[in-house]
This record gives C-alpha cells, sequence and structure tokens, in this order.
C-alpha cells in the first residue's frame, strides 16, 4: 500500500502529537457512527498505548460522512482527559486533516486492511512505523489512499505527530524536556546536537546494566535490570508495563440519562451544540411527574449498544430525583442542569454542554437521593442528568 497526496468523504480514527504545556504528545482521532475500538481493551492487541482503530460499517461513498473528533492526552482511552485538536474526514480515496488553530503537523502515519492491525514479524502491532504507509508529507493537509478505495469492513489507523504553533525546530544540546513516543535504536554517551531521523519501530535491545538516578516521565519499553533508587516525583502520563503492588481502581465510564418516557434529543443531533462533538442527552417532560430513565455510561455517539445500563435514574414530581445503580457499578460524580433554556452557558455566555457548567455540579455521590434545587423541574424546562461511574 502507498500514499501520496490529493482528494474524495469519510470521517475517521486519527492520532497525533499535541503538548499540555512545553512538549508533543500522540492523538487520535475518534469515530462517532463506526465501530470503534481501544488498543488497550482489545484482547487481539493487549497494547498498552492508547488509541483507537475504527471499522467501516456504512457505505463510505453516501453521504453522511464520518465523523470524527482528534484527542491529544486521552491516556486510557478517556476523552474526558483529552482534548479535542481537530478533526479528520477520509474519502474513499484519500483523505485530510483540519487541525485547531495553534498546531502543526509533525508526521502521519496511515494504515487500512480487512485486519484490525497491521503485523509485524507474524503478530499484530499498533507501532505507527509498522502501518503500511508512513512518509506522507507533513507540509499536505490531503493525502491520496492508494490501493483503495476504503469500503465498508474495512479497518483504518491515522496517525499523526503535531506540536504548538511556534515551537523551535532546531535541536538544542540538552535532553529533551519529555520523552519520545518509541524508544531511540540505542543510546548516545550524551545528549545529540541533532535530532535522530525517526523514532525506531522497536524497543531498545537490551536495558541499561544499572539503573537511571530518577525515572523517567513515561515508563520504559522494557523494565530496568532493578528499580530505580528513588521513587518519581508523581505517577507516569501512562500506565506501568507491570501492574502495581496495590490493586487499582475500577474502570470509570461517563454516564448520561435518557428518559425514554419523555421527549429526549441527543447532544450531537442538535446544531446548537453538534460541534462540540460531545455526546449525551437532554430532556423535556411536559409534566414533572413521576418517571424514570436509564442510565447509559459509555454510550459513544449516542449509540446505546455501545453503551452499558449502569443502572436508573428516578423523578418524583419535579423535586427530587434518585439514582439506582445496577450491580458491579460505584457512584462518583453526579451533576444536574435544569432550565427554561436547552443547555447551561459557560462564563462567557456561550452554550456548552461540559458538566462541569451544570447549575447543580457539586451533588455528594455518597447519597442516592438529591432535591433538585432552584425551585425544581418544572413544566417544559429541559434537564441533563450527568454522572461518572465506575466498574
Amino acid at each position: 500500500m502507498k500514499i501520496s497526496q490529493a482528494l474524495p468523504t469519510v470521517l475517521v480514527l486519527a492520532s497525533a502529537m499535541v503538548t499540555h504545556g512545553a512538549g508533543c504528545e500522540t492523538a487520535y482521532a475518534l469515530c462517532q457512527n463506526t465501530l470503534s475500538q481501544c488498543f488497550i481493551t482489545d484482547p487481539l492487541i493487549k497494547s498498552e498505548q492508547w488509541g483507537w482503530n475504527n471499522k467501516i460499517v456504512n457505505s463510505p461513498f453516501g453521504p453522511p460522512p464520518i465523523k470524527c473528533t482528534m484527542y491529544a492526552g486521552a491516556a486510557g482511552c478517556d476523552t474526558d482527559v483529552g482534548e479535542n485538536v481537530g478533526t479528520v474526514t477520509i474519502k474513499p480515496k484519500s483523505f485530510s486533516i483540519d487541525w485547531d488553530a495553534g498546531w502543526d503537523v509533525q508526521e502521519v502515519h496511515f494504515y487500512h486492511g480487512t485486519d484490525p492491525y497491521p503485523t509485524s514479524n507474524g503478530a499484530y502491532t499498533v507501532a505507527p512505523g509498522q502501518y503500511s504507509t508512513k512518509n506522507y508529507s507533513s507540509s499536505a493537509t490531503t493525502w491520496t489512499i492508494y490501493d483503495g478505495p476504503l469500503s465498508i469492513g474495512d479497518y483504518f489507523i491515522l496517525h499523526a505527530s503535531v506540536c504548538p504553533s511556534g515551537t523551535t525546530a532546531s535541536p538544542t544540546y540538552a535532553p529533551t524536556s519529555s520523552p519520545t513516543d518509541s524508544p531511540t535504536k540505542s543510546p548516545t554517551a550524551s545528549p545529540t546536537n541533532a535530532p535522530t531521523s525517526s523514532p525506531t519501530d522497536a524497543p531498545t535491545k537490551s536495558p541499561t546494566s544499572s539503573p537511571t538516578q530518577s525515572p523517567t516521565k513515561s515508563p520504559t519499553s522494557s523494565p530496568s535490570a532493578a528499580p530505580s533508587p528513588v521513587p518519581s516525583p508523581s505517577p507516569s502520563l501512562r500506565p506501568t508495563s507491570a501492574p502495581t503492588a496495590a490493586p487499582t481502581a475500577g474502570k470509570c465510564e461517563t454516564a448520561f440519562a435518557k428518559c425514554e418516557s419523555v421527549a429526549n434529543v441527543c447532544f450531537l443531533d442538535d446544531s446548537m451544540v453538534a460541534s462540540f462533538q460531545r455526546w449525551g442527552w437532554k430532556n423535556k417532560p411536559t409534566n414533572p411527574g413521576t418517571f424514570t430513565c436509564t442510565l447509559w455510561a459509555g454510550a459513544a455517539g449516542c449509540d446505546t449498544s455501545k453503551g452499558a445500563n449502569a443502572g436508573t435514574a428516578s423523578f418524583e414530581s419535579g423535586d427530587s430525583f434518585s439514582i439506582d445503580l445496577n450491580a458491579g457499578w460505584s457512584l462518583k460524580e453526579v451533576h444536574f442542569y435544569h432550565g427554561l433554556k436547552k443547555y447551561p452557558k459557560d462564563s462567557s455566555g456561550k452554550y456548552t454542554v461540559a458538566p462541569g457548567q451544570y447549575s447543580q455540579s457539586n451533588y455528594d455521590p455518597s447519597l442516592t437521593t438529591w432535591t433538585i434545587d432552584e425551585g425544581g423541574l418544572e413544566s417544559n424546562e429541559y434537564f441533563i442528568l450527568h454522572a461518572v461511574v465506575c466498574e
């Protein structure tokens, strides 16, 4: 498979490198109306690297196009901790990247095929260096997909590297401020005064003979011969390759209430807030009597077949509501908005669906029933109920 620059629209999965401060980091695009799979949770790959592959389930030739959001720093595939940095549009024979203001693309890598991942030595891999086409020109914005076109049933992964606009391209005579995404082929005795041409596709051959004086910011690709003599000042950005001594907390998911017995609309289907690319529902009862809603966790794209039924939310005459979680779930956060306007507004007066902007965003998650403030839920008022639930 070869690739060069050019045209045709299907929005996809992609990855890029974005900074949170001084350095660059990997980012991937998550598509809402395709079947996407996080690398970490896929038993086929069992990767410690986060990101998504994407499977086309609808025709990429007709409208509407597949829509994707580029997420940077979404460790563990958790988009709530990541940052939206742009979008990708993929047509059957080409794709383009539209970055948000303030970012420059450095590298672009693309894989597509009938297998969910490329292979290396007969085994699946997510290393961008193993993608079938990995030398796209970073100065372009549109690229041609050779060995195409994409069709129903194809998988694809699009990886790129981006940095903040204005970041110097000249190397320094000191170590980099943050670790590289992939290990170098072999370490130098001292920092180089020019960058390597590109990172290697595989980890270094062997660990150092003794541990470094202080641990790296992110875990090394292979463990050192012995533990480092001093602990790290803060946890690494990505999980370590070996489990910690103490058990980790269960997986947590964003959840929204969808009330089937009253009018409800997905955020993504409302042009007022669709540009935020966040799933969830607003609900509007005509009479705030007693009704029950389903609390859907992880239902990306408002597709309940992709989510989990975490429990129910019951409303009593507009004065209060309660949450009854299904077995195996616990409640971590609760946020609630209600009003005559469809959505809350942020500090700049713009509509938002961010739970932190809801009028009641500090509910005590140790309770099971909460009073609705500001006069309760009245006729023809909209409401949004958001929660964070953990398995």
